[in-house]
């Protein structure tokens, strides 16, 4: 399904945490096996609060603005 306008998926691959924004609500998931385990059930958090493609006539086309992010701390 195609990404509503607003809605974001990051992993984060050393938390290996998810952060969702969705409908002007985030979420942070986690932590997961993978990435596709991660990314698996933040579509899954976002289709609970009401995302679904039909609803918003996207069609099936596929957009996945999933990117991956690294945590740097100060040592």
């Amino acid at each position: 399904m195609k990404y509503e306008a607003d809605m974001t998926v990051i992993f984060d691959v050393v938390s290996k945490m998810v952060f969702v924004s969705f409908r002007g609500k985030t979420s942070l998931l986690g932590p997961f096996v993978g990435q596709r385990a991660g990314i698996d059930a933040a579509e899954a958090h976002c289709r609970a609060m009401g995302w679904a493609a039909s609803e918003a006539g996207l069609g099936r086309g596929v957009e996945m603005r999933c990117r991956q992010t690294r945590a740097y701390s100060a040592s």
